[in-house]
């Protein structure tokens, strides 16, 4: 039941193709997101979720296959990796925080380090993007001050500060204690309503069915199922995909 792809996609992914030694990660990757489009993919572990995101701001290189942002191929040989990352904003699992910066120091540091901002516009900008994710009272703090909850939400930020065209989030929430997922998928909630394009793994069922437009189901490397939420959790017949389903459908029903 694959849904149709975007219409005007501002990422385009085709054929790609990664494999770590003789072992293959991902098997001919297809996908579109549109502008303003939040892209939920879930799968078991080791189904090469992350490092799909890892090709797409070229963290890893891919072996075969193009990917497109807007109108630039991003895996062209000449293409400026520097300007390509600008542009894609990317949230770990880990929150990749610098431990001896504040939370402000930790958001403005690229825009004067990539964007050459100076120094009173970077710090305008990194307060702006706090104040977005609840977080400009705890500017001046240090990471080990803030709870996990905060120091991601001090990651997303840092992303948001860059204005990037598209979002990644790589499990963002699988280092935190459960009662402080909610406060960053919260976030991540109220970016996709203001019209962000976001590609998220997430083992967050719930915020898959209730905020992405599109599912994306992978597993041993290959895209095996897409479609929208009701159509992934509620009419699949895959069994693959219901086998892997089986744990949360209580949970949801």
């Amino acid at each position: 039941m694959a849904a149709n792809a975007p219409a005007q996609a501002l990422l385009r992914m085709r054929g790609i193709e990664k494999s770590f030694g003789v072992v293959p990660i991902l098997k001919g990757i297809d996908l579109d997101v549109a502008a303003g489009e939040l892209v939920a993919i879930i799968g078991p572990s080791g189904s090469g979720k992350s490092t799909l995101l890892r090709c797409i701001n070229r963290l890893e290189e891919p072996q075969a296959g193009s990917i497109h942002l807007d109108d630039v191929e991003i895996t062209g040989k000449r293409v400026n990796l520097s300007t390509i990352r600008r542009d894609i904003g990317m949230v770990f699992q880990a929150f990749n925080l610098y431990p001896h910066f504040t939370a402000e120091r930790n958001v403005s540091l690229a825009l004067s380090k990539v964007r050459k901002l100076p120094a009173a516009e970077a710090s305008e900008r990194a307060l702006a993007a706090l104040e977005q994710v609840g977080l400009r009272h705890k500017a001046k703090a240090f990471p080990a001050e803030l709870s996990g909850g905060q120091q991601q939400r001090v990651a997303i930020a840092r992303s948001m500060a860059m204005t990037p065209k598209l979002y990644l989030f790589d499990e963002p929430t699988s280092a935190l204690d459960p009662e402080l997922v909610g406060e960053v998928l919260a976030v991540m909630q109220e970016m996709k309503a203001k019209g962000q394009t976001m590609v998220v793994v997430t083992h967050e069922m719930a915020f898959a069915r209730q905020a992405a437009d599109r599912v994306i189901f992978m597993d041993e490397g290959v895209v095996v199922e897409q479609g929208t939420p009701d159509e992934i959790f509620r009419y699949s017949v895959n069994p693959r995909l219901s086998s892997f389903l089986r744990n949360y459908r209580g949970k949801e029903a």
